[in-house]
Protein backbone atom coordinates (compact mmCIF):
# COMPACT_ATOMS: atom_id res chain seq x y z
CA UNK A 1 0.00 0.00 0.00
CA UNK A 2 1.47 3.37 -1.32
CA UNK A 3 1.71 5.83 1.94
CA UNK A 4 3.52 8.82 -0.26
CA UNK A 5 1.71 11.88 -0.88
CA UNK A 6 1.38 12.86 -4.47
CA UNK A 7 0.45 16.55 -5.43
CA UNK A 8 -1.80 17.52 -8.87
CA UNK A 9 -2.03 20.72 -10.23
CA UNK A 10 -4.38 21.33 -13.02
CA UNK A 11 -2.79 23.58 -15.57
CA UNK A 12 -4.71 26.08 -17.60
CA UNK A 13 -2.44 27.61 -20.62
CA UNK A 14 -4.01 31.10 -21.05
CA UNK A 15 -0.90 33.20 -21.95
CA UNK A 16 -1.36 35.74 -19.24
CA UNK A 17 -5.20 36.14 -20.01
CA UNK A 18 -8.32 36.11 -18.07
CA UNK A 19 -10.10 33.22 -18.30
CA UNK A 20 -13.47 33.72 -19.25
CA UNK A 21 -16.06 33.03 -16.49
CA UNK A 22 -17.62 30.06 -18.15
CA UNK A 23 -14.12 28.47 -18.69
CA UNK A 24 -13.15 29.18 -15.00
CA UNK A 25 -16.57 27.59 -13.75
CA UNK A 26 -15.78 24.29 -15.91
CA UNK A 27 -12.55 24.19 -14.29
CA UNK A 28 -13.60 24.62 -10.61
CA UNK A 29 -16.53 22.02 -10.83
CA UNK A 30 -13.81 19.61 -12.73
CA UNK A 31 -11.42 20.07 -9.69
CA UNK A 32 -14.22 19.27 -7.19
CA UNK A 33 -15.65 16.60 -8.66
CA UNK A 34 -12.03 14.47 -9.45
CA UNK A 35 -10.90 15.68 -6.08
CA UNK A 36 -14.34 13.14 -5.48
CA UNK A 37 -12.63 10.27 -7.30
CA UNK A 38 -9.30 10.55 -6.25
CA UNK A 39 -9.91 9.76 -3.44
CA UNK A 40 -12.05 7.12 -3.71
CA UNK A 41 -10.30 5.93 -6.25
CA UNK A 42 -6.97 5.67 -4.47
CA UNK A 43 -4.90 3.85 -1.23
CA UNK A 44 -2.74 6.61 -1.91
CA UNK A 45 -2.87 10.40 -0.32
CA UNK A 46 -3.65 11.93 -3.81
CA UNK A 47 -4.16 15.66 -3.38
CA UNK A 48 -5.29 18.64 -6.32
CA UNK A 49 -3.22 21.32 -4.94
CA UNK A 50 -4.23 24.16 -7.17
CA UNK A 51 -5.15 25.52 -10.67
CA UNK A 52 -2.21 27.10 -12.46
CA UNK A 53 -2.24 29.75 -15.40
CA UNK A 54 1.11 30.17 -15.84
CA UNK A 55 4.04 28.74 -17.41
CA UNK A 56 6.29 30.36 -14.03
CA UNK A 57 3.98 28.43 -11.87
CA UNK A 58 4.06 25.12 -13.86
CA UNK A 59 7.76 24.97 -13.99
CA UNK A 60 7.94 25.31 -10.38
CA UNK A 61 5.44 22.28 -10.16
CA UNK A 62 7.44 20.47 -12.35
CA UNK A 63 10.46 21.18 -10.03
CA UNK A 64 8.55 19.39 -7.35
CA UNK A 65 7.95 16.48 -9.16
CA UNK A 66 4.35 17.16 -8.83
CA UNK A 67 1.75 15.73 -11.62
CA UNK A 68 0.58 17.99 -13.84
CA UNK A 69 -2.77 17.64 -15.86
CA UNK A 70 -2.78 19.92 -18.46
CA UNK A 71 -6.33 21.18 -19.49
CA UNK A 72 -6.60 22.15 -22.86
CA UNK A 73 -10.38 23.73 -22.80
CA UNK A 74 -11.50 24.84 -26.24
CA UNK A 75 -10.05 26.78 -29.57
CA UNK A 76 -8.62 29.42 -27.48
CA UNK A 77 -6.55 28.13 -25.80
CA UNK A 78 -2.73 29.53 -25.74
CA UNK A 79 -0.62 26.97 -27.75
CA UNK A 80 2.67 29.43 -27.02
CA UNK A 81 2.07 28.62 -22.87
CA UNK A 82 1.67 24.98 -23.32
CA UNK A 83 3.91 22.68 -21.80
CA UNK A 84 5.38 21.25 -25.05
CA UNK A 85 6.56 24.60 -26.03
CA UNK A 86 8.54 25.21 -22.45
CA UNK A 87 11.78 25.42 -22.75
CA UNK A 88 12.78 23.03 -20.49
CA UNK A 89 11.13 19.87 -22.88
CA UNK A 90 13.83 18.18 -22.77
CA UNK A 91 14.33 17.92 -19.25
CA UNK A 92 11.05 17.28 -17.94
CA UNK A 93 9.93 13.77 -16.85
CA UNK A 94 6.90 12.96 -19.15
CA UNK A 95 5.28 11.00 -16.69
CA UNK A 96 4.54 13.94 -14.76
CA UNK A 97 1.85 15.06 -17.49
CA UNK A 98 -1.54 14.19 -18.65
CA UNK A 99 -2.73 16.18 -21.56
CA UNK A 100 -6.65 16.68 -20.91
CA UNK A 101 -8.17 17.42 -24.14
CA UNK A 102 -12.07 18.71 -23.21
CA UNK A 103 -12.32 19.91 -27.33
CA UNK A 104 -11.88 17.49 -30.35
CA UNK A 105 -8.67 19.70 -31.51
CA UNK A 106 -7.43 19.14 -34.93
CA UNK A 107 -4.43 17.36 -35.17
CA UNK A 108 -1.38 19.59 -35.22
CA UNK A 109 1.85 19.58 -33.33
CA UNK A 110 0.37 19.96 -30.29
CA UNK A 111 -1.28 16.59 -30.09
CA UNK A 112 1.57 14.33 -30.73
CA UNK A 113 3.40 12.02 -28.41
CA UNK A 114 5.14 13.94 -26.13
CA UNK A 115 2.37 13.21 -23.41
CA UNK A 116 -0.67 11.36 -22.48
CA UNK A 117 -3.62 12.18 -24.18
CA UNK A 118 -7.54 11.74 -22.85
CA UNK A 119 -9.91 13.28 -24.42
CA UNK A 120 -12.44 14.41 -22.35
CA UNK A 121 -15.53 15.02 -24.86
CA UNK A 122 -18.04 13.65 -25.99
CA UNK A 123 -15.85 11.29 -29.00
CA UNK A 124 -19.54 11.22 -30.88
CA UNK A 125 -21.14 13.96 -31.33
CA UNK A 126 -17.68 15.95 -30.76
CA UNK A 127 -18.89 18.10 -28.79
CA UNK A 128 -17.55 19.41 -24.80
CA UNK A 129 -18.71 17.10 -22.09
CA UNK A 130 -20.84 19.89 -19.26
CA UNK A 131 -20.14 19.66 -15.73
CA UNK A 132 -22.46 20.78 -13.10
CA UNK A 133 -21.83 21.64 -9.53
CA UNK A 134 -24.41 19.06 -8.67
CA UNK A 135 -22.70 15.85 -8.85
CA UNK A 136 -25.79 13.52 -8.87
CA UNK A 137 -26.71 15.62 -12.43
CA UNK A 138 -23.69 14.41 -13.97
CA UNK A 139 -24.18 11.99 -16.49
CA UNK A 140 -22.28 8.67 -17.05
CA UNK A 141 -20.16 9.30 -20.21
CA UNK A 142 -18.79 12.61 -17.70
CA UNK A 143 -17.77 9.25 -14.86
CA UNK A 144 -16.07 7.15 -17.34
CA UNK A 145 -13.70 9.83 -18.31
CA UNK A 146 -12.97 10.68 -14.84
CA UNK A 147 -12.14 7.25 -14.55
CA UNK A 148 -10.21 7.14 -17.35
CA UNK A 149 -8.03 9.67 -15.75
CA UNK A 150 -8.30 8.60 -12.47
CA UNK A 151 -6.92 5.10 -13.84
CA UNK A 152 -3.75 7.31 -15.53
CA UNK A 153 -3.10 8.93 -12.49
CA UNK A 154 -3.08 5.60 -10.90
CA UNK A 155 -0.49 4.49 -13.23
CA UNK A 156 1.42 7.33 -12.63
CA UNK A 157 1.74 7.16 -9.17
CA UNK A 158 3.06 3.91 -9.38
CA UNK A 159 5.85 5.34 -11.49
CA UNK A 160 6.39 7.89 -9.45
CA UNK A 161 6.23 6.06 -6.00
CA UNK A 162 9.89 5.15 -4.53
CA UNK A 163 8.55 1.78 -3.43
CA UNK A 164 7.23 1.48 -6.75
CA UNK A 165 6.37 -2.68 -7.95
CA UNK A 166 5.48 -3.39 -10.75
CA UNK A 167 2.01 -4.61 -11.94
CA UNK A 168 1.56 -8.48 -12.12
CA UNK A 169 -0.36 -9.47 -15.28
CA UNK A 170 -0.91 -12.85 -15.74
CA UNK A 171 -1.50 -12.33 -19.47
CA UNK A 172 -2.05 -9.93 -22.09
CA UNK A 173 -5.20 -9.87 -24.19
CA UNK A 174 -5.53 -8.15 -27.88
CA UNK A 175 -8.37 -5.84 -28.53
CA UNK A 176 -8.50 -4.91 -32.23
CA UNK A 177 -8.94 -1.54 -33.97
CA UNK A 178 -12.05 -0.85 -34.36
CA UNK A 179 -14.23 1.56 -36.85
CA UNK A 180 -14.22 5.26 -35.51
CA UNK A 181 -18.69 4.56 -34.78
CA UNK A 182 -17.25 2.17 -31.89
CA UNK A 183 -14.43 4.07 -30.35
CA UNK A 184 -16.59 4.72 -27.40
CA UNK A 185 -17.65 0.83 -26.47
CA UNK A 186 -14.24 -0.04 -27.12
CA UNK A 187 -12.64 2.22 -24.32
CA UNK A 188 -15.55 0.95 -22.12
CA UNK A 189 -14.32 -2.86 -23.00
CA UNK A 190 -10.88 -1.42 -22.44
CA UNK A 191 -11.10 0.06 -18.79
CA UNK A 192 -13.08 -3.23 -18.06
CA UNK A 193 -9.72 -5.28 -19.30
CA UNK A 194 -7.81 -3.19 -17.18
CA UNK A 195 -9.82 -3.84 -14.06
CA UNK A 196 -9.82 -7.12 -14.49
CA UNK A 197 -6.09 -6.92 -14.26
CA UNK A 198 -4.67 -7.92 -17.94
CA UNK A 199 -2.54 -6.15 -20.41
CA UNK A 200 -4.40 -4.95 -23.31
CA UNK A 201 -2.20 -5.31 -27.01
CA UNK A 202 -3.24 -2.38 -28.82
CA UNK A 203 -2.34 -2.35 -32.89
CA UNK A 204 -3.47 1.25 -33.14
CA UNK A 205 -0.20 2.88 -33.35
CA UNK A 206 0.94 0.66 -36.28
CA UNK A 207 -1.66 0.74 -38.76
CA UNK A 208 0.22 3.16 -41.18
CA UNK A 209 2.65 0.27 -42.57
CA UNK A 210 1.17 -3.52 -43.82
CA UNK A 211 4.18 -5.07 -42.74
CA UNK A 212 4.15 -3.63 -39.43
CA UNK A 213 0.10 -4.23 -39.32
CA UNK A 214 1.09 -7.48 -39.44
CA UNK A 215 4.16 -8.31 -37.50
CA UNK A 216 2.01 -6.62 -34.57
CA UNK A 217 -0.75 -8.42 -34.59
CA UNK A 218 0.80 -11.86 -35.06
CA UNK A 219 2.96 -11.27 -31.99
CA UNK A 220 0.13 -9.81 -30.13
CA UNK A 221 -2.34 -13.17 -31.03
CA UNK A 222 1.34 -15.17 -29.46
CA UNK A 223 0.97 -13.43 -26.54
CA UNK A 224 -2.25 -13.16 -25.50
CA UNK A 225 -5.21 -15.00 -23.82
CA UNK A 226 -7.81 -13.80 -25.66
CA UNK A 227 -8.72 -11.19 -28.74
CA UNK A 228 -11.26 -9.41 -28.52
CA UNK A 229 -12.76 -7.47 -31.81
CA UNK A 230 -15.80 -4.98 -32.35
CA UNK A 231 -17.47 -4.91 -35.63
CA UNK A 232 -19.51 -1.42 -36.34
CA UNK A 233 -21.37 0.39 -38.97
CA UNK A 234 -18.53 1.43 -40.92
CA UNK A 235 -15.70 -0.10 -43.28
CA UNK A 236 -13.60 2.35 -42.43
CA UNK A 237 -10.56 2.64 -41.98
CA UNK A 238 -8.99 0.73 -44.37
CA UNK A 239 -6.12 -1.24 -44.04
CA UNK A 240 -2.89 -0.05 -45.31
CA UNK A 241 -1.92 -1.94 -49.12
CA UNK A 242 -5.23 -4.05 -48.69
CA UNK A 243 -8.37 -3.79 -50.61
CA UNK A 244 -10.52 -4.36 -47.06
CA UNK A 245 -11.25 -2.86 -43.89
CA UNK A 246 -8.31 -3.24 -40.86
CA UNK A 247 -11.65 -4.59 -39.31
CA UNK A 248 -11.84 -7.43 -41.75
CA UNK A 249 -8.12 -7.79 -42.04
CA UNK A 250 -7.68 -8.18 -38.41
CA UNK A 251 -9.85 -10.82 -38.50
CA UNK A 252 -8.40 -12.58 -41.50
CA UNK A 253 -4.84 -12.50 -39.72
CA UNK A 254 -6.82 -14.80 -36.66
CA UNK A 255 -7.85 -17.34 -38.86
CA UNK A 256 -4.52 -17.41 -40.45
CA UNK A 257 -2.96 -17.02 -36.75
CA UNK A 258 -5.08 -20.13 -35.59
CA UNK A 259 -4.41 -22.53 -38.96
CA UNK A 260 -0.99 -21.60 -38.38
CA UNK A 261 -0.70 -22.72 -34.71
CA UNK A 262 -2.91 -25.86 -34.04
CA UNK A 263 -1.89 -26.24 -30.28
CA UNK A 264 -2.96 -22.41 -29.90
CA UNK A 265 -4.83 -21.54 -26.95
CA UNK A 266 -6.26 -18.32 -28.06
CA UNK A 267 -9.94 -17.69 -28.21
CA UNK A 268 -11.63 -14.96 -30.19
CA UNK A 269 -15.21 -13.31 -28.87
CA UNK A 270 -16.34 -10.84 -32.22
CA UNK A 271 -18.70 -8.40 -30.96
CA UNK A 272 -21.58 -6.78 -32.94
CA UNK A 273 -23.59 -4.38 -31.44
CA UNK A 274 -27.31 -5.26 -31.12
CA UNK A 275 -28.33 -1.77 -32.88
CA UNK A 276 -26.13 -2.21 -35.81
CA UNK A 277 -26.64 -0.14 -38.74
CA UNK A 278 -24.23 -1.01 -41.97
CA UNK A 279 -23.56 2.44 -43.75
CA UNK A 280 -22.17 1.03 -46.96
CA UNK A 281 -23.50 -2.52 -48.48
CA UNK A 282 -20.07 -3.88 -48.50
CA UNK A 283 -20.04 -3.83 -44.83
CA UNK A 284 -23.58 -4.84 -44.54
CA UNK A 285 -22.52 -7.93 -47.02
CA UNK A 286 -19.52 -8.32 -45.17
CA UNK A 287 -21.16 -9.00 -41.74
CA UNK A 288 -23.81 -10.88 -42.95
CA UNK A 289 -20.92 -13.31 -44.71
CA UNK A 290 -19.01 -13.48 -41.30
CA UNK A 291 -22.12 -14.06 -39.37
CA UNK A 292 -23.32 -17.28 -41.22
CA UNK A 293 -19.34 -18.59 -40.95
CA UNK A 294 -19.28 -18.89 -37.58
CA UNK A 295 -19.97 -22.57 -37.43
CA UNK A 296 -16.81 -23.23 -39.26
CA UNK A 297 -15.03 -20.82 -37.46
CA UNK A 298 -12.40 -22.50 -34.59
CA UNK A 299 -11.75 -20.62 -31.47
CA UNK A 300 -14.30 -18.09 -31.87
CA UNK A 301 -17.74 -16.73 -30.54
CA UNK A 302 -19.50 -14.12 -31.87
CA UNK A 303 -21.85 -11.73 -29.68
CA UNK A 304 -24.55 -9.93 -30.18
CA UNK A 305 -25.50 -8.55 -27.03
CA UNK A 306 -25.55 -4.97 -25.18
CA UNK A 307 -22.06 -3.98 -24.00
CA UNK A 308 -23.02 -4.59 -20.26
CA UNK A 309 -23.87 -7.82 -21.13
CA UNK A 310 -20.60 -8.33 -23.20
CA UNK A 311 -18.40 -7.24 -20.06
CA UNK A 312 -20.07 -10.00 -18.17
CA UNK A 313 -18.95 -12.92 -21.18
CA UNK A 314 -15.69 -11.74 -21.23
CA UNK A 315 -15.10 -12.25 -17.55
CA UNK A 316 -16.36 -15.14 -17.70
CA UNK A 317 -14.21 -16.43 -20.76
CA UNK A 318 -11.17 -14.92 -19.08
CA UNK A 319 -12.31 -16.60 -14.97
CA UNK A 320 -12.50 -19.77 -16.79
CA UNK A 321 -8.93 -19.71 -18.25
CA UNK A 322 -6.28 -20.65 -15.56
CA UNK A 323 -4.25 -17.79 -14.64
CA UNK A 324 -2.19 -19.04 -11.72
CA UNK A 325 0.17 -22.29 -12.09
CA UNK A 326 -1.24 -23.64 -8.58
CA UNK A 327 -4.76 -23.65 -7.63
CA UNK A 328 -5.36 -22.32 -4.42
CA UNK A 329 -8.77 -22.94 -3.79
CA UNK A 330 -9.08 -25.38 -0.74
CA UNK A 331 -12.01 -27.49 -1.01
CA UNK A 332 -14.32 -27.79 2.14
CA UNK A 333 -15.64 -31.06 3.25
CA UNK A 334 -18.69 -31.82 1.45
CA UNK A 335 -20.68 -32.66 4.71
CA UNK A 336 -19.51 -29.51 6.80
CA UNK A 337 -21.74 -26.28 6.81
CA UNK A 338 -20.20 -22.99 5.61
CA UNK A 339 -20.47 -19.69 5.84
CA UNK A 340 -19.21 -17.19 3.01
CA UNK A 341 -18.52 -13.66 4.25
CA UNK A 342 -18.14 -11.14 1.83
CA UNK A 343 -16.77 -8.04 2.88
CA UNK A 344 -13.99 -5.02 2.35
CA UNK A 345 -10.39 -4.47 3.78
CA UNK A 346 -11.48 -2.09 6.36
CA UNK A 347 -13.56 -4.41 7.79
CA UNK A 348 -11.45 -7.64 8.80
CA UNK A 349 -10.84 -7.04 11.92
CA UNK A 350 -14.59 -7.56 12.75
CA UNK A 351 -14.91 -10.33 10.00
CA UNK A 352 -12.32 -12.63 12.06
CA UNK A 353 -13.65 -11.76 15.17
CA UNK A 354 -16.81 -12.83 13.65
CA UNK A 355 -15.39 -15.87 11.93
CA UNK A 356 -13.73 -17.09 15.30
CA UNK A 357 -17.58 -17.50 16.70
CA UNK A 358 -18.83 -19.63 13.84
CA UNK A 359 -15.81 -21.93 14.15
CA UNK A 360 -16.75 -22.34 17.83
CA UNK A 361 -19.90 -24.13 16.42
CA UNK A 362 -18.06 -25.84 13.74
CA UNK A 363 -18.83 -24.02 10.80
CA UNK A 364 -16.55 -23.48 8.35
CA UNK A 365 -15.64 -19.85 6.93
CA UNK A 366 -15.08 -18.85 3.77
CA UNK A 367 -13.46 -15.90 2.23
CA UNK A 368 -11.72 -14.14 -0.61
CA UNK A 369 -8.28 -13.01 0.43
CA UNK A 370 -7.11 -10.97 -2.73
CA UNK A 371 -4.78 -12.74 -5.17
CA UNK A 372 -2.40 -11.36 -7.10
CA UNK A 373 -4.68 -10.04 -10.28
CA UNK A 374 -8.17 -9.43 -10.23
CA UNK A 375 -9.30 -11.97 -12.24
CA UNK A 376 -8.16 -14.83 -9.69
CA UNK A 377 -9.67 -13.13 -7.08
CA UNK A 378 -13.00 -12.82 -8.81
CA UNK A 379 -12.96 -17.01 -9.77
CA UNK A 380 -12.39 -17.14 -5.88
CA UNK A 381 -14.94 -14.84 -5.43
CA UNK A 382 -17.69 -16.95 -7.53
CA UNK A 383 -16.21 -20.34 -6.51
CA UNK A 384 -17.07 -19.17 -2.78
CA UNK A 385 -20.77 -18.05 -3.92
CA UNK A 386 -21.45 -21.71 -5.66
CA UNK A 387 -20.16 -23.81 -2.52
CA UNK A 388 -21.08 -21.87 0.46
CA UNK A 389 -24.34 -23.08 2.31
CA UNK A 390 -24.77 -19.20 4.07
CA UNK A 391 -23.68 -15.58 2.23
CA UNK A 392 -23.13 -12.99 4.51
CA UNK A 393 -22.28 -9.57 3.40
CA UNK A 394 -20.63 -7.78 6.81
CA UNK A 395 -21.15 -3.76 5.25
CA UNK A 396 -18.69 -1.41 7.43
CA UNK A 397 -18.72 1.14 5.35
CA UNK A 398 -21.87 3.28 4.02
CA UNK A 399 -21.28 2.66 0.34
CA UNK A 400 -24.22 1.54 -1.54
CA UNK A 401 -23.04 0.82 -5.33
CA UNK A 402 -20.16 -1.54 -3.07
CA UNK A 403 -23.53 -3.09 -0.97
CA UNK A 404 -25.62 -2.97 -4.60
CA UNK A 405 -22.93 -4.79 -6.66
CA UNK A 406 -22.35 -7.57 -4.01
CA UNK A 407 -26.39 -8.15 -3.48
CA UNK A 408 -26.21 -8.38 -7.49
CA UNK A 409 -23.27 -11.11 -7.10
CA UNK A 410 -26.13 -13.32 -5.02
CA UNK A 411 -28.53 -12.91 -7.67
CA UNK A 412 -26.81 -13.71 -10.22
CA UNK A 413 -25.03 -16.94 -8.34
CA UNK A 414 -27.19 -19.56 -10.71
CA UNK A 415 -25.82 -18.26 -13.81
CA UNK A 416 -22.34 -19.14 -12.56
CA UNK A 417 -22.76 -22.48 -11.19
CA UNK A 418 -24.87 -22.51 -8.50
CA UNK A 419 -27.20 -25.75 -8.39
CA UNK A 420 -29.33 -24.99 -4.88
CA UNK A 421 -31.08 -22.78 -2.56
CA UNK A 422 -29.20 -21.02 -0.57
CA UNK A 423 -29.65 -22.04 3.39
CA UNK A 424 -29.79 -18.08 4.25
CA UNK A 425 -28.87 -15.07 2.96
CA UNK A 426 -27.99 -12.16 5.58
CA UNK A 427 -26.42 -8.99 5.73
CA UNK A 428 -24.43 -6.98 8.94
CA UNK A 429 -25.78 -3.56 8.11
CA UNK A 430 -23.63 -0.32 8.88
CA UNK A 431 -26.53 1.80 9.56
CA UNK A 432 -29.48 2.16 7.66
CA UNK A 433 -31.72 -1.11 6.68
CA UNK A 434 -33.68 1.04 4.47
CA UNK A 435 -34.41 -0.26 0.42
CA UNK A 436 -31.77 -3.48 1.86
CA UNK A 437 -34.89 -5.99 2.39
CA UNK A 438 -36.81 -5.32 -1.00
CA UNK A 439 -33.25 -6.79 -2.98
CA UNK A 440 -33.10 -10.60 -1.93
CA UNK A 441 -35.92 -12.59 -0.53
CA UNK A 442 -35.68 -13.83 2.96
CA UNK A 443 -33.12 -11.87 3.73
CA UNK A 444 -32.20 -11.54 7.52
CA UNK A 445 -30.70 -8.51 8.82
CA UNK A 446 -28.71 -9.16 11.61
CA UNK A 447 -29.00 -6.69 14.55
CA UNK A 448 -25.76 -4.42 14.44
CA UNK A 449 -26.31 -3.14 18.00
CA UNK A 450 -25.86 -6.15 19.77
CA UNK A 451 -22.25 -7.85 20.44
CA UNK A 452 -21.22 -9.83 17.09
CA UNK A 453 -21.77 -13.17 18.81
CA UNK A 454 -25.29 -12.30 19.65
CA UNK A 455 -26.21 -10.50 15.91
CA UNK A 456 -25.13 -14.08 14.26
CA UNK A 457 -27.04 -16.43 16.63
CA UNK A 458 -29.64 -16.41 13.83
CA UNK A 459 -27.48 -17.89 11.52
CA UNK A 460 -25.98 -20.51 13.62
CA UNK A 461 -29.63 -21.48 14.96
CA UNK A 462 -30.55 -22.21 11.10
CA UNK A 463 -27.24 -24.14 10.38
CA UNK A 464 -28.00 -26.03 13.36
CA UNK A 465 -31.29 -27.03 12.38
CA UNK A 466 -30.51 -27.43 8.71
CA UNK A 467 -29.41 -31.12 7.31
CA UNK A 468 -26.93 -30.35 4.36
CA UNK A 469 -27.07 -33.73 3.25
CA UNK A 470 -30.33 -32.83 1.32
Amino acid sequence: MMTENFEIFLYVPVGGKTLPEQDLIWVNNFSKIFQIGLTQFHQAKIKIISTIFSKDEVKKAIERNSIIIQILLNENIDITSCIQNLPELDKINKDQVIQLNCYPFKKDSLLNDSFKIINFYDEILNKSIKLEENIEKIKDDAWLKLLDLSMEIKRLVNELSKNKKKEVFSKSIFLAYTSPDQNVNRLIIEREIKQLGYNILDPSKSISSEHELRNTINDSLNKSDLSIHIIGNSELPSAPGQDMSIIEYQNKLFVEYVNANKNAKIFRLVWIPPDIKPKTEKQRMYIESFMHQVEAMENTEIVQTPIEIFKTIIQRKLIDRPVMTAENIKSTDGNSKSVYIIYNDSAIDKVNKISSEFEKKNITVLKTEKAQNNIETIRLHHKNLINCDVVLIFQNEDNRLWLNSKISDILKAPGIGRKKRYIAKAIYPVNSTSGISNSLKDLIILDNKVSISESILPIIEILEKYDTSR
